[in-house]
Protein backbone atom coordinates (compact mmCIF):
# COMPACT_ATOMS: atom_id res chain seq x y z
CA UNK A 1 0.00 0.00 0.00
CA UNK A 2 1.43 3.38 -0.70
CA UNK A 3 0.36 6.37 0.64
CA UNK A 4 -0.60 9.55 -1.69
CA UNK A 5 -0.18 12.96 -1.01
CA UNK A 6 2.05 15.29 1.78
CA UNK A 7 3.26 13.88 4.80
CA UNK A 8 2.42 16.00 7.65
CA UNK A 9 3.15 15.56 11.31
CA UNK A 10 1.14 14.34 14.11
CA UNK A 11 -0.94 17.21 15.20
CA UNK A 12 -3.44 17.53 18.59
CA UNK A 13 -6.65 19.61 18.93
CA UNK A 14 -7.96 21.14 21.82
CA UNK A 15 -11.32 19.48 22.51
CA UNK A 16 -12.93 22.86 24.11
CA UNK A 17 -12.07 25.22 21.40
CA UNK A 18 -11.26 23.01 18.38
CA UNK A 19 -7.75 24.63 17.83
CA UNK A 20 -4.35 23.04 17.23
CA UNK A 21 -2.55 22.84 20.06
CA UNK A 22 1.56 23.05 19.55
CA UNK A 23 3.20 19.45 19.67
CA UNK A 24 6.02 19.76 22.14
CA UNK A 25 9.41 19.19 20.31
CA UNK A 26 12.07 16.78 21.13
CA UNK A 27 12.49 16.07 25.35
CA UNK A 28 15.85 13.68 25.32
CA UNK A 29 18.89 14.17 23.30
CA UNK A 30 19.97 12.40 20.79
CA UNK A 31 23.40 10.59 21.95
CA UNK A 32 24.24 9.05 18.49
CA UNK A 33 28.00 10.47 18.43
CA UNK A 34 30.64 9.67 21.47
CA UNK A 35 30.76 13.62 21.31
CA UNK A 36 27.30 14.09 22.08
CA UNK A 37 27.63 11.72 24.53
CA UNK A 38 30.72 13.34 25.88
CA UNK A 39 29.23 16.95 26.47
CA UNK A 40 26.01 15.69 27.76
CA UNK A 41 28.37 13.96 30.23
CA UNK A 42 30.46 16.90 31.38
CA UNK A 43 27.18 18.75 31.77
CA UNK A 44 25.53 16.02 34.06
CA UNK A 45 29.25 16.13 36.13
CA UNK A 46 28.71 20.63 36.12
CA UNK A 47 25.25 20.26 37.61
CA UNK A 48 26.12 17.66 39.92
CA UNK A 49 29.33 20.21 41.29
CA UNK A 50 27.16 22.99 41.13
CA UNK A 51 24.63 21.54 43.35
CA UNK A 52 27.29 20.42 45.79
CA UNK A 53 28.75 23.89 45.61
CA UNK A 54 25.36 25.15 46.27
CA UNK A 55 24.71 23.00 49.25
CA UNK A 56 28.49 24.02 50.73
CA UNK A 57 27.94 27.63 50.31
CA UNK A 58 24.49 27.26 52.11
CA UNK A 59 25.62 25.53 54.91
CA UNK A 60 28.68 28.33 55.62
CA UNK A 61 25.91 30.99 55.19
CA UNK A 62 23.56 29.45 57.41
CA UNK A 63 26.21 28.67 60.16
CA UNK A 64 28.17 31.79 60.08
CA UNK A 65 28.23 34.06 63.23
CA UNK A 66 26.52 37.16 61.38
CA UNK A 67 23.40 34.86 60.16
CA UNK A 68 23.59 33.10 63.67
CA UNK A 69 23.38 36.26 65.70
CA UNK A 70 20.25 37.36 63.91
CA UNK A 71 17.47 38.35 66.27
CA UNK A 72 14.16 37.09 65.24
CA UNK A 73 11.42 39.34 66.39
CA UNK A 74 8.99 37.89 69.25
CA UNK A 75 5.44 36.81 67.76
CA UNK A 76 2.89 36.08 70.35
CA UNK A 77 1.67 32.33 70.14
CA UNK A 78 -1.84 33.50 69.59
CA UNK A 79 -0.99 35.20 66.83
CA UNK A 80 0.97 32.31 64.88
CA UNK A 81 -1.10 29.16 66.42
CA UNK A 82 -4.00 29.21 64.38
CA UNK A 83 -1.97 29.82 60.67
CA UNK A 84 0.68 26.28 62.25
CA UNK A 85 -2.56 24.50 62.41
CA UNK A 86 -4.43 25.59 59.06
CA UNK A 87 -0.68 24.91 57.61
CA UNK A 88 -0.62 20.90 59.28
CA UNK A 89 -4.05 20.30 57.99
CA UNK A 90 -3.31 21.58 54.59
CA UNK A 91 -0.17 19.40 54.78
CA UNK A 92 -1.89 16.07 56.32
CA UNK A 93 -4.81 16.55 53.40
CA UNK A 94 -1.80 16.33 50.63
CA UNK A 95 -0.49 13.27 52.56
CA UNK A 96 -3.54 11.13 52.28
CA UNK A 97 -3.83 11.82 48.95
CA UNK A 98 -0.24 10.19 48.05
Amino acid sequence: MTLKGAVRAPQTIDGATLTLVPTPGRRKAQLNTLEDRAAAASGDERDQEFGELLRQRTAELLSSPEVLSLKLPDVPEEEWAPVREELLAAARLEQGKR
